[in-house]
Protein backbone atom coordinates (compact mmCIF):
# COMPACT_ATOMS: atom_id res chain seq x y z
CA UNK A 1 0.00 0.00 0.00
CA UNK A 2 1.39 3.49 -1.03
CA UNK A 3 0.41 6.47 0.59
CA UNK A 4 1.06 10.04 0.15
CA UNK A 5 2.80 12.65 2.84
CA UNK A 6 0.48 15.03 4.38
CA UNK A 7 1.43 18.82 4.37
CA UNK A 8 0.07 20.34 7.59
CA UNK A 9 -2.37 23.06 7.03
CA UNK A 10 -3.04 25.87 9.97
CA UNK A 11 -6.50 26.20 11.42
CA UNK A 12 -6.02 29.71 9.69
CA UNK A 13 -5.94 28.13 5.80
CA UNK A 14 -8.37 25.53 6.73
CA UNK A 15 -11.35 28.57 8.48
CA UNK A 16 -10.32 31.33 4.97
CA UNK A 17 -10.42 27.92 2.29
CA UNK A 18 -14.20 27.48 4.44
CA UNK A 19 -15.18 31.38 4.72
CA UNK A 20 -14.60 31.71 0.89
CA UNK A 21 -16.92 29.15 -0.20
CA UNK A 22 -19.97 30.69 1.91
CA UNK A 23 -19.06 33.70 0.73
CA UNK A 24 -19.45 32.80 -3.09
CA UNK A 25 -22.67 30.90 -1.93
CA UNK A 26 -24.06 34.40 -0.22
CA UNK A 27 -24.02 35.76 -3.13
CA UNK A 28 -26.21 34.28 -5.16
CA UNK A 29 -25.39 30.34 -6.13
CA UNK A 30 -27.63 28.81 -8.68
CA UNK A 31 -27.99 25.36 -10.24
CA UNK A 32 -29.94 25.28 -13.46
CA UNK A 33 -28.57 21.65 -14.62
CA UNK A 34 -30.77 19.65 -12.08
CA UNK A 35 -31.30 17.16 -14.17
CA UNK A 36 -28.10 16.42 -15.28
CA UNK A 37 -25.43 16.82 -12.34
CA UNK A 38 -25.70 13.85 -9.91
CA UNK A 39 -24.77 13.97 -6.25
CA UNK A 40 -21.29 12.30 -5.73
CA UNK A 41 -18.74 12.38 -3.32
CA UNK A 42 -15.83 15.25 -4.32
CA UNK A 43 -13.02 13.97 -1.43
CA UNK A 44 -9.41 14.15 -2.55
CA UNK A 45 -6.40 12.43 -0.51
CA UNK A 46 -4.35 15.63 1.47
CA UNK A 47 -1.60 16.68 -0.85
CA UNK A 48 -3.03 15.91 -3.87
CA UNK A 49 -4.56 18.21 -6.34
CA UNK A 50 -6.44 16.46 -9.19
CA UNK A 51 -7.97 17.63 -12.92
CA UNK A 52 -9.82 15.96 -14.58
CA UNK A 53 -11.97 17.02 -17.86
CA UNK A 54 -15.45 14.86 -18.95
CA UNK A 55 -17.15 15.37 -22.16
CA UNK A 56 -21.07 14.02 -22.24
CA UNK A 57 -23.55 13.84 -24.06
CA UNK A 58 -27.47 13.70 -23.54
CA UNK A 59 -29.99 13.00 -25.85
CA UNK A 60 -33.77 13.20 -25.40
CA UNK A 61 -37.03 13.37 -27.55
CA UNK A 62 -39.27 12.02 -24.74
CA UNK A 63 -40.83 13.19 -21.43
CA UNK A 64 -41.69 11.16 -18.18
CA UNK A 65 -45.08 12.97 -17.53
CA UNK A 66 -45.88 14.21 -13.91
CA UNK A 67 -47.66 10.97 -13.02
CA UNK A 68 -44.86 9.23 -14.22
CA UNK A 69 -45.98 8.07 -17.83
CA UNK A 70 -44.39 8.08 -21.10
CA UNK A 71 -45.31 11.50 -23.49
CA UNK A 72 -43.89 12.97 -26.09
CA UNK A 73 -44.43 16.56 -26.31
CA UNK A 74 -46.58 17.79 -29.36
CA UNK A 75 -44.24 19.16 -32.47
CA UNK A 76 -41.29 17.69 -30.07
CA UNK A 77 -38.60 16.52 -32.62
CA UNK A 78 -35.67 16.46 -30.09
CA UNK A 79 -33.38 17.70 -27.88
CA UNK A 80 -29.28 17.19 -27.65
CA UNK A 81 -27.11 18.85 -25.26
CA UNK A 82 -22.71 18.25 -25.21
CA UNK A 83 -20.68 19.37 -22.64
CA UNK A 84 -17.36 19.28 -21.66
CA UNK A 85 -16.41 19.60 -18.46
CA UNK A 86 -12.90 20.83 -16.13
CA UNK A 87 -13.30 19.05 -12.74
CA UNK A 88 -10.65 20.89 -10.13
CA UNK A 89 -10.25 19.02 -6.61
CA UNK A 90 -7.70 19.75 -3.85
CA UNK A 91 -6.74 17.65 -0.73
CA UNK A 92 -6.34 20.72 1.52
CA UNK A 93 -6.07 18.39 4.74
CA UNK A 94 -6.79 14.72 5.32
CA UNK A 95 -9.51 15.75 6.38
CA UNK A 96 -10.81 18.65 3.83
CA UNK A 97 -11.26 18.88 0.47
CA UNK A 98 -11.87 22.01 -1.75
CA UNK A 99 -13.37 21.31 -5.55
CA UNK A 100 -14.95 23.36 -8.39
CA UNK A 101 -16.21 22.68 -12.00
CA UNK A 102 -16.08 24.62 -14.66
CA UNK A 103 -18.51 23.69 -18.21
CA UNK A 104 -19.18 25.24 -21.72
CA UNK A 105 -22.03 23.55 -23.68
CA UNK A 106 -23.87 23.63 -26.90
CA UNK A 107 -27.78 22.88 -27.11
CA UNK A 108 -29.52 21.73 -30.49
CA UNK A 109 -33.45 21.60 -30.40
CA UNK A 110 -36.13 20.57 -33.09
CA UNK A 111 -39.78 21.47 -32.50
CA UNK A 112 -42.42 23.03 -33.86
CA UNK A 113 -41.57 26.17 -31.48
CA UNK A 114 -38.09 26.31 -30.93
CA UNK A 115 -35.54 25.09 -33.23
CA UNK A 116 -31.62 25.73 -33.54
CA UNK A 117 -28.82 25.59 -30.91
CA UNK A 118 -27.04 27.55 -29.02
CA UNK A 119 -23.25 27.61 -26.98
CA UNK A 120 -21.65 29.11 -23.97
CA UNK A 121 -20.61 28.69 -20.80
CA UNK A 122 -23.16 26.20 -18.48
CA UNK A 123 -22.94 25.61 -15.05
CA UNK A 124 -20.14 26.26 -12.60
CA UNK A 125 -19.82 24.55 -9.16
CA UNK A 126 -17.92 25.31 -5.96
CA UNK A 127 -17.71 23.25 -2.76
CA UNK A 128 -16.24 21.34 0.49
CA UNK A 129 -16.51 18.46 1.16
CA UNK A 130 -15.17 17.10 5.06
CA UNK A 131 -14.48 14.01 6.67
CA UNK A 132 -16.31 13.29 9.42
CA UNK A 133 -15.47 9.70 9.96
CA UNK A 134 -12.36 7.46 8.85
CA UNK A 135 -11.95 4.11 10.21
CA UNK A 136 -13.39 0.29 8.69
CA UNK A 137 -16.46 3.06 7.32
CA UNK A 138 -15.69 6.65 6.23
CA UNK A 139 -18.10 9.43 7.05
CA UNK A 140 -18.22 12.73 4.26
CA UNK A 141 -20.03 15.73 4.66
CA UNK A 142 -20.63 18.19 1.54
CA UNK A 143 -21.45 21.31 0.75
CA UNK A 144 -21.95 22.05 -2.87
CA UNK A 145 -23.47 24.85 -5.28
CA UNK A 146 -23.66 25.74 -8.97
CA UNK A 147 -23.51 28.90 -10.32
CA UNK A 148 -24.81 29.12 -13.85
CA UNK A 149 -22.70 31.50 -16.46
CA UNK A 150 -25.29 32.50 -18.57
CA UNK A 151 -29.07 34.10 -18.83
CA UNK A 152 -31.62 32.58 -20.56
CA UNK A 153 -32.79 36.26 -21.05
CA UNK A 154 -34.79 36.99 -24.62
CA UNK A 155 -34.00 33.17 -26.36
CA UNK A 156 -37.63 32.63 -25.84
CA UNK A 157 -39.12 35.67 -27.46
CA UNK A 158 -35.41 35.14 -30.56
CA UNK A 159 -37.55 31.83 -30.96
CA UNK A 160 -34.37 30.27 -29.76
CA UNK A 161 -33.52 27.49 -27.29
CA UNK A 162 -32.63 28.15 -23.85
CA UNK A 163 -28.24 28.58 -24.35
CA UNK A 164 -28.48 26.09 -21.83
CA UNK A 165 -31.37 24.81 -21.54
CA UNK A 166 -31.77 25.27 -18.07
CA UNK A 167 -33.54 26.52 -15.07
CA UNK A 168 -31.41 29.23 -14.05
CA UNK A 169 -32.60 28.40 -10.67
CA UNK A 170 -29.99 29.27 -7.27
CA UNK A 171 -29.34 26.27 -5.64
CA UNK A 172 -27.13 25.26 -2.71
CA UNK A 173 -26.66 21.31 -1.91
CA UNK A 174 -26.13 19.85 1.47
CA UNK A 175 -25.21 16.48 2.83
CA UNK A 176 -23.62 13.69 3.36
CA UNK A 177 -21.97 10.17 1.69
CA UNK A 178 -20.76 6.59 3.90
CA UNK A 179 -18.30 4.33 2.35
CA UNK A 180 -17.87 0.64 3.38
CA UNK A 181 -15.10 -1.13 1.83
CA UNK A 182 -15.64 -3.93 0.61
CA UNK A 183 -12.22 -6.01 0.29
CA UNK A 184 -9.19 -4.58 -0.58
CA UNK A 185 -10.26 -2.68 -3.69
CA UNK A 186 -14.46 -2.69 -3.64
CA UNK A 187 -15.92 0.47 -2.30
CA UNK A 188 -19.59 1.09 -1.70
CA UNK A 189 -20.66 4.51 -1.16
CA UNK A 190 -24.07 5.98 -0.58
CA UNK A 191 -24.99 9.70 -0.28
CA UNK A 192 -27.91 11.87 0.28
CA UNK A 193 -28.76 15.49 1.11
CA UNK A 194 -31.00 18.75 0.13
CA UNK A 195 -31.18 20.98 -2.09
CA UNK A 196 -32.63 24.11 -1.73
CA UNK A 197 -33.80 26.10 -5.25
CA UNK A 198 -35.14 29.56 -5.78
CA UNK A 199 -37.18 31.25 -8.76
CA UNK A 200 -40.01 28.81 -7.01
CA UNK A 201 -38.66 25.53 -8.03
CA UNK A 202 -39.82 22.77 -5.33
CA UNK A 203 -36.25 21.59 -2.80
CA UNK A 204 -35.06 18.34 -3.46
CA UNK A 205 -33.64 15.54 -1.57
CA UNK A 206 -30.46 14.42 -4.14
CA UNK A 207 -29.49 10.65 -3.92
CA UNK A 208 -26.75 8.38 -4.93
CA UNK A 209 -24.77 4.79 -5.06
CA UNK A 210 -22.23 3.63 -6.12
CA UNK A 211 -20.05 -0.15 -6.14
CA UNK A 212 -16.70 0.82 -7.38
CA UNK A 213 -13.39 -1.20 -7.92
CA UNK A 214 -10.49 1.42 -7.95
CA UNK A 215 -7.03 0.45 -7.99
CA UNK A 216 -4.18 1.96 -5.22
CA UNK A 217 -3.47 5.50 -6.01
CA UNK A 218 -0.15 4.27 -6.89
CA UNK A 219 -0.87 1.20 -9.09
CA UNK A 220 -1.83 0.21 -12.52
CA UNK A 221 -5.45 -1.32 -13.00
CA UNK A 222 -8.98 -1.41 -13.97
CA UNK A 223 -11.80 1.12 -12.61
CA UNK A 224 -15.24 -0.38 -12.70
CA UNK A 225 -18.32 1.41 -11.43
CA UNK A 226 -22.00 0.88 -11.21
CA UNK A 227 -24.00 3.60 -9.76
CA UNK A 228 -27.62 4.89 -9.76
CA UNK A 229 -28.48 8.42 -8.80
CA UNK A 230 -31.26 11.05 -9.32
CA UNK A 231 -33.64 13.26 -6.89
CA UNK A 232 -36.89 13.40 -5.21
CA UNK A 233 -38.74 16.65 -5.29
CA UNK A 234 -40.22 17.74 -2.46
CA UNK A 235 -43.11 19.17 -4.52
CA UNK A 236 -43.27 22.65 -3.14
CA UNK A 237 -43.58 24.06 -6.52
CA UNK A 238 -46.53 27.10 -6.17
CA UNK A 239 -47.40 26.51 -10.30
CA UNK A 240 -48.35 22.44 -9.50
CA UNK A 241 -51.49 24.09 -8.26
CA UNK A 242 -52.69 24.33 -11.99
CA UNK A 243 -53.08 20.57 -12.64
CA UNK A 244 -52.38 21.84 -16.65
CA UNK A 245 -49.03 22.78 -15.85
CA UNK A 246 -46.16 20.12 -15.81
CA UNK A 247 -43.76 22.39 -17.26
CA UNK A 248 -43.21 25.92 -18.16
CA UNK A 249 -42.20 24.97 -21.65
CA UNK A 250 -39.73 27.92 -22.48
CA UNK A 251 -36.71 27.46 -24.43
CA UNK A 252 -36.87 23.63 -24.63
CA UNK A 253 -39.68 23.00 -27.07
CA UNK A 254 -41.37 21.49 -24.31
CA UNK A 255 -38.32 19.14 -22.75
CA UNK A 256 -38.76 18.44 -19.15
CA UNK A 257 -35.41 18.88 -19.16
CA UNK A 258 -35.40 22.55 -18.62
CA UNK A 259 -37.90 24.83 -16.19
CA UNK A 260 -40.02 21.25 -15.50
CA UNK A 261 -42.69 22.12 -12.21
CA UNK A 262 -41.65 19.01 -9.36
CA UNK A 263 -39.79 17.10 -10.99
CA UNK A 264 -38.13 13.51 -9.85
CA UNK A 265 -35.61 11.59 -11.42
CA UNK A 266 -34.08 7.79 -11.11
CA UNK A 267 -30.75 7.42 -13.74
CA UNK A 268 -28.39 3.96 -14.23
CA UNK A 269 -25.08 4.14 -14.92
CA UNK A 270 -22.09 2.22 -15.48
CA UNK A 271 -18.57 2.95 -15.86
CA UNK A 272 -15.75 1.45 -17.17
CA UNK A 273 -11.93 2.63 -16.92
CA UNK A 274 -8.21 2.00 -16.31
CA UNK A 275 -5.50 3.66 -14.73
CA UNK A 276 -1.80 4.05 -15.55
CA UNK A 277 0.41 4.98 -12.33
CA UNK A 278 -1.00 7.12 -9.77
CA UNK A 279 -1.11 10.20 -12.06
CA UNK A 280 -3.66 9.88 -15.33
CA UNK A 281 -6.62 7.59 -15.77
CA UNK A 282 -9.23 7.59 -17.94
CA UNK A 283 -12.86 6.35 -17.95
CA UNK A 284 -15.93 5.56 -20.40
CA UNK A 285 -19.19 5.36 -19.60
CA UNK A 286 -23.40 5.49 -20.41
CA UNK A 287 -26.09 6.88 -18.40
CA UNK A 288 -30.31 5.85 -18.93
CA UNK A 289 -33.14 7.75 -17.01
CA UNK A 290 -35.06 4.88 -15.71
CA UNK A 291 -37.50 6.74 -14.30
CA UNK A 292 -38.86 10.30 -13.44
CA UNK A 293 -41.90 12.29 -13.37
CA UNK A 294 -41.98 15.73 -14.87
CA UNK A 295 -38.65 15.11 -15.97
CA UNK A 296 -36.80 14.46 -19.69
CA UNK A 297 -35.83 10.94 -20.21
CA UNK A 298 -33.12 10.05 -22.51
CA UNK A 299 -29.81 8.63 -22.56
CA UNK A 300 -26.15 9.58 -21.95
CA UNK A 301 -22.74 8.86 -22.71
CA UNK A 302 -19.34 10.22 -21.12
CA UNK A 303 -15.71 9.86 -21.19
CA UNK A 304 -12.92 12.10 -18.61
CA UNK A 305 -9.20 11.83 -18.35
CA UNK A 306 -8.28 12.72 -14.89
CA UNK A 307 -4.81 14.15 -13.85
CA UNK A 308 -3.28 13.86 -10.14
CA UNK A 309 -0.46 16.17 -8.99
CA UNK A 310 1.35 15.59 -5.72
CA UNK A 311 1.70 18.75 -4.36
CA UNK A 312 4.45 17.73 -1.86
CA UNK A 313 6.52 15.87 -3.96
CA UNK A 314 6.17 17.22 -7.75
CA UNK A 315 4.23 15.91 -10.96
CA UNK A 316 6.56 12.44 -11.54
CA UNK A 317 4.92 9.42 -10.84
CA UNK A 318 7.48 8.05 -8.52
CA UNK A 319 6.86 10.74 -6.61
CA UNK A 320 3.44 9.04 -5.28
CA UNK A 321 5.47 5.68 -4.61
CA UNK A 322 8.29 4.92 -2.00
CA UNK A 323 10.42 7.59 -0.51
CA UNK A 324 13.74 7.26 0.44
CA UNK A 325 13.88 5.45 3.71
CA UNK A 326 14.25 8.01 6.88
CA UNK A 327 17.46 7.88 8.64
CA UNK A 328 16.16 9.46 11.89
CA UNK A 329 14.91 5.51 13.08
CA UNK A 330 17.08 5.72 16.66
CA UNK A 331 15.26 4.89 19.56
CA UNK A 332 11.46 3.07 20.33
CA UNK A 333 9.35 2.91 22.72
CA UNK A 334 6.91 -0.15 23.18
CA UNK A 335 5.74 -2.07 20.26
CA UNK A 336 2.61 -2.92 18.99
CA UNK A 337 0.74 -4.40 15.39
CA UNK A 338 -1.83 -3.37 12.75
CA UNK A 339 -4.98 -4.59 13.52
CA UNK A 340 -6.89 -3.35 10.05
CA UNK A 341 -6.01 -1.43 6.92
CA UNK A 342 -9.21 0.96 6.41
CA UNK A 343 -7.76 2.47 3.38
CA UNK A 344 -4.86 3.43 1.18
CA UNK A 345 -4.19 6.02 3.58
CA UNK A 346 -5.71 5.14 7.18
CA UNK A 347 -4.91 1.93 9.47
CA UNK A 348 -5.92 0.50 13.01
CA UNK A 349 -2.99 -0.01 15.54
CA UNK A 350 -3.72 -2.36 18.95
CA UNK A 351 -2.35 0.61 20.62
CA UNK A 352 -3.95 3.34 22.31
CA UNK A 353 -3.64 6.25 25.04
CA UNK A 354 -3.57 2.84 27.95
CA UNK A 355 -0.12 2.44 26.30
CA UNK A 356 1.20 6.45 26.10
CA UNK A 357 0.15 7.59 22.65
CA UNK A 358 -1.11 10.90 22.32
CA UNK A 359 -3.14 12.48 19.19
CA UNK A 360 -0.06 13.65 17.05
CA UNK A 361 1.99 11.39 17.66
CA UNK A 362 4.27 9.70 15.22
CA UNK A 363 4.26 6.02 15.04
CA UNK A 364 6.34 3.80 12.67
CA UNK A 365 5.55 0.70 11.17
CA UNK A 366 7.60 -2.01 10.46
CA UNK A 367 7.90 -5.42 8.50
CA UNK A 368 8.39 -8.99 10.34
CA UNK A 369 10.37 -11.45 9.57
CA UNK A 370 9.41 -14.87 8.73
CA UNK A 371 10.67 -15.73 12.35
CA UNK A 372 8.44 -13.50 13.94
CA UNK A 373 11.27 -10.91 14.53
CA UNK A 374 11.18 -7.03 13.82
CA UNK A 375 11.72 -6.04 10.14
CA UNK A 376 12.54 -2.87 7.85
CA UNK A 377 11.02 0.40 8.57
CA UNK A 378 8.41 0.71 5.53
CA UNK A 379 6.31 3.82 6.71
CA UNK A 380 5.55 6.63 9.41
CA UNK A 381 1.98 7.67 10.57
CA UNK A 382 0.42 10.19 12.66
CA UNK A 383 -2.23 9.57 15.49
CA UNK A 384 -5.51 11.26 14.11
CA UNK A 385 -7.86 9.10 16.45
CA UNK A 386 -7.78 7.50 19.75
CA UNK A 387 -9.30 5.39 22.24
CA UNK A 388 -8.09 3.43 25.43
CA UNK A 389 -6.74 0.62 23.72
CA UNK A 390 -6.37 1.45 19.96
CA UNK A 391 -5.92 4.29 17.72
CA UNK A 392 -5.88 5.09 14.09
CA UNK A 393 -2.78 6.18 12.09
CA UNK A 394 -3.21 9.06 8.65
CA UNK A 395 0.21 7.65 6.96
CA UNK A 396 2.67 10.44 6.41
CA UNK A 397 5.52 8.74 4.61
CA UNK A 398 6.14 5.83 2.79
CA UNK A 399 9.89 3.98 2.81
CA UNK A 400 9.33 1.33 1.21
CA UNK A 401 7.10 0.03 -1.56
CA UNK A 402 5.41 -2.76 0.45
CA UNK A 403 1.81 -2.96 0.86
CA UNK A 404 1.12 -2.36 4.68
CA UNK A 405 -0.65 -5.80 6.12
CA UNK A 406 -2.65 -6.64 9.62
CA UNK A 407 0.03 -8.00 11.68
CA UNK A 408 3.11 -5.13 11.09
CA UNK A 409 4.74 -4.12 13.74
CA UNK A 410 4.24 -0.47 14.84
CA UNK A 411 6.78 1.63 17.37
CA UNK A 412 6.63 4.87 19.13
CA UNK A 413 10.20 7.07 18.27
CA UNK A 414 12.12 8.47 21.14
CA UNK A 415 13.39 10.73 18.71
CA UNK A 416 11.86 11.21 15.35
Amino acid sequence: MTSIPIKPVTKAAVTASALSVLSLMSSGLALADVQRLPWRLHRQHAGIWSLGIETQSFGTSTNYGPSGDLVTPAGFESLRRTEVAATFAAGLHPRLTLFGRGSWSITQVSSSSVSGYQNGLADQSVGLSLRLLDSKASIDFQVQADLPAYQNGNSPAQQNPFIFIGDASTNVHVGGFVTLPLGQTWDLTGGSGYTLRTGQFSSAIPWSVSLSKNPDLAESGWILRASGWGFASLATDPNAQDPNVASRQQGGGGSFLVNAVNPSLAVAQVDTGYRWGPEISATLGVSKTIWGQATAEGLGVHAGLQWNIDRLRGTAASSFRARKQDPKFVTYSGQGKVKAVSSTRTLLIDQGSQQGLSLGDRVDIFTLTPEGNLGQPVARGEVTQLDWDQAQLTLLEVYREVAIKEGFAVQKPVQP
